[in-house]
């Protein structure tokens, strides 16, 4: 950075360094709040870069399983791959759906949900636009007529968008597993799963099936995933070829170190170790304190990053993340907890169209508070214009 002098002009000129990664092309997916920086994961990255790689030159499926507690950084890992990917000079086709916990016909939840966005299919679609954007998204990528008739009624009964049209599970699998290879005919093709602990036994058939099937094909899975998965799937990769275990470790003091000033450059080294010693490694401990100064007003946005308005050196750290959120939770006015409350039912993304139905009021009255919200770093507005859930 600096000014430097330049061949063909006449005075200095001012060059700035890039530091790091914040979004997508022409700033798709840029966090509109609190983004901590990326530290202690650049080996975990590499492998991640890695095998990406090897299966886009190799032809050949693999699958990597991401594992870690919660908060740990799993889904901040698979972000920073999506950045990676979407500077590579190569195409590939990106894809990213969530297994829910709870629900009626949510087993094939998260493969339904990347086949929407490839569709740019809202959950609240009309079923009629629903079909034809689907219809075209598949005439797209199936060209063969004989293969588009057996693929595309499939893909509308995953989508829940006609009646039961196949005989048996093979008969779905068949035609979701040619979907997904015609697509990696043409690019790498990857899939990103997140909670795969919650997964239905029927989306693990699947994945199995489809690295089993499609092994000469370039697609990369990528399974996030919580310890309770071994327990909730027993022998989860066990008999797979091209599998690949990532365990991700709590962040070592000086990382967590590098993440606090990162965020807070001007922190005391007393708030930083006591934040740093409850954190015990991980890193959304120390962004969701961070967050809790924010409620509080000790600190304000300075140049990237956020300086201390208040004395902390006395600060008080709730001893667990669960508390750290209540506590910010309990600091929320009513009505914000309220809608809080009902967004929760709706899960991880809601549009407020539907958090306005649920609460039984409209959109324009929720604005303020959602707004309030979102300043408070609670929600986090989607502003990737690719995903059919923005809002």
């Amino acid at each position: 950075g600096g000014l430097h002098e330049l061949k063909g002009k006449t005075e200095p000129v001012t060059l700035w360094q890039a530091l790091r990664v914040v979004a997508a092309r022409g700033g798709e997916g840029r966090a509109t709040g609190l983004e901590a920086p990326f530290v202690g994961r650049d080996r975990e990255l590499r492998l991640v870069k890695e095998l990406f790689h090897a299966t886009a030159e190799e032809g050949r499926a693999h699958l990597l399983s991401i594992v870690g507690i919660a908060g740990i950084g799993k889904s901040r890992l698979a972000w920073e791959f999506e950045k990676y990917l979407d500077g590579l000079v190569g195409e590939a086709w990106w894809h990213r759906g969530r297994c829910l916990a709870y629900g009626d016909g949510v087993a094939y939840w998260a493969l339904a949900e990347m086949i929407r966005w490839r569709a740019r299919i809202r959950e609240d679609e009309p079923a009629e636009d629903a079909l034809a954007k689907l219809s075209e998204v598949v005439a797209e990528v199936v060209t063969d007529a004989d293969e588009l008739a057996f693929v595309e009624p499939r893909l509308q009964h995953l989508l829940g968008l006609t009646e039961r049209i196949a005989l048996d599970r093979e008969d779905l699998f068949s035609a979701w597993r040619l979907f997904i290879e015609r697509m990696a005919d043409q690019f790498p093709v990857i899939l990103v799963f997140e909670d795969i602990q919650w997964a239905d036994a029927a989306l693990i058939e699947f994945v199995e099936y489809l690295l089993d099937w499609s092994r000469g094909h370039p697609i990369y899975l990528v399974m996030l995933a919580r310890p309770e998965v071994s327990e909730r799937h027993p022998g989860w990769g066990a008999n797979l070829r091209n599998f690949t275990t990532l365990s991700l470790e709590p962040l070592r003091d000086e990382a967590m170190d590098a993440l606090l000033r990162g965020l807070v450059p001007g922190l005391p080294d007393e708030a930083a170790g006591r934040i740093r010693e409850r954190a015990d490694g991980v890193p959304l401990y120390a962004v969701e304190t961070v967050r809790m100064l924010l409620d509080r007003g000790l600190l304000e946005p300075d140049e990237g990053g956020y300086r201390a308005t208040g004395d902390l050196s006395a600060l008080d750290v709730p001893e667990t993340l669960q508390a750290l959120i209540s506590a910010r939770l309990d600091g929320l006015e009513p009505a914000e907890r309220r809608l809080l409350q009902d967004a929760a039912v709706l899960g991880k993304t809601f549009s407020p169209r539907g958090l306005a139905a649920i609460g039984g009021t409209d959109e324009q009255t929720l604005r303020p508070a959602l707004a309030a919200l979102v300043r408070k770093e609670t929600l986090q507005l989607d502003s990737d214009p690719r995903s059919p859930e923005r809002g």
